[in-house]
């Protein structure tokens, strides 16, 4: 497919419908062979390639290069030593230039591993300290989600979802290690008749093991969560072997919010309280007698307007004036 910009007609390379229809017909995924025969043969006569060489000899190889021919074979461990030698090129063609010295590509080389190895470093931090969203109930998934990286553990859990939703567990056998479950496809339990044998116990260690190491895997990038949940399986493990009941602080906690009807708020805001002037606080309010006397104690000044001495001066000298008047009117009208 590569090639087909060298050997299609110039007439045909800036045909987007040409194109189209050839990519569509080699690289569909759900075509049959016998669909690609007709829609191949189809593309050659709409676009008049019958007498083109190269493609009548490449539609006559067909079954040794299109991808429909090759549907039911596993073809995922197949890489040739050409792509490989490619995939290099390619990466390394981003570090490096064809007119560099040695010195400048041991650089540029040396560059280029550590960038890989960084990117490798953070796939693998990423999946380390991520957690993966469940979506079915099987401990197996969970199991999953801690052996795998996050790439193929997306594509595992497909196929554990389709066995989850239309499988139906029929049997599991705990002669041998590991243990065999049988499922079958798109059939329900009743339909299938067979002697069951759960080991109860082990299930129940199975999820208990499945819970316990999701809760880690939630807060193993917490510090705080991680000493929180070490209190809290402690406070467990005392109220399940203690000889008495003990109630742990949380249960506690749930029995305060119990009686009060409300929830204990995350955070409290505490202010510090108003000042309030009590009744025989602070400072009483001064007689005339007092005031008299604590104004006769206070030394004379000269007012530079009236030139008298007395306690006024040049700002408030009419306004004492003025109450010196209305003083000895009163004391005559007396």
């Amino acid at each position: 497919m590569a090639k087909v910009v060298e050997k299609v007609p110039k007439s045909l390379l800036g045909n987007s419908e040409f194109k189209n229809d050839l990519n569509s017909c080699v690289w569909s995924e759900l075509i049959e062979p016998t669909e690609f025969e007709d829609k191949g043969k189809t593309v050659m006569e709409t676009y008049e390639l019958e007498g083109a060489e190269w493609f009548v000899s490449m539609f006559e190889s067909r079954k040794f290069w299109v991808p429909a021919y090759f549907r039911d074979f596993p073809n995922s461990s197949l890489i040739k030593t050409t792509s490989v030698s490619e995939s290099q090129k390619f990466f390394f063609k981003r570090y490096t230039q064809s007119r560099a010295n040695l010195v400048v590509f041991l650089m540029n080389f040396n560059n280029a591993v550590d960038a890989q190895r960084n990117h490798s470093t953070k796939l693998d931090y990423m999946d380390s300290n991520t957690t993966a969203k469940m979506k079915t109930e099987w401990s197996l998934e969970k199991h999953a989600s801690t052996i795998f990286t996050d790439d193929a553990f997306k594509e595992i859990q497909e196929q554990i979802l389709e066995a989850y939703n239309h499988c139906s567990l029929v049997s599991i056998s705990n002669d041998s290690s590991p243990e065999v479950y049988k499922a079958v496809h798109a059939v329900q339990c009743q339909d299938v008749a067979t002697h069951v044998y759960v080991d109860e116990k082990k299930k129940a260690q199975a999820i208990l093991l499945g819970e316990m190491l999701g809760l880690y895997q939630a807060v193993s990038v917490d510090i705080d969560q991680i000493h929180e949940l070490t209190s809290i399986v402690r406070e467990a493990r005392q109220q399940i072997f203690a000889d008495g009941v003990v109630t742990s602080t949380a249960q506690k906690k749930k029995l305060m919010e119990e009686f009060y009807g409300a929830e204990a708020p995350q955070e409290v805001d505490v202010q510090p309280p108003e000042v309030v002037n009590m009744k025989g606080c602070g400072s009483r309010l001064p007689s005339r007698v007092e005031k008299a006397l604590k104004l006769k104690s206070r030394p004379l000044r000269q007012c530079k307007k009236c030139q008298e001495w007395g306690h006024h001066d040049s700002r408030n000298c009419n306004k004492f004036k003025e109450k010196e008047k209305r003083r000895s009117r009163r004391n005559s009208e007396v």
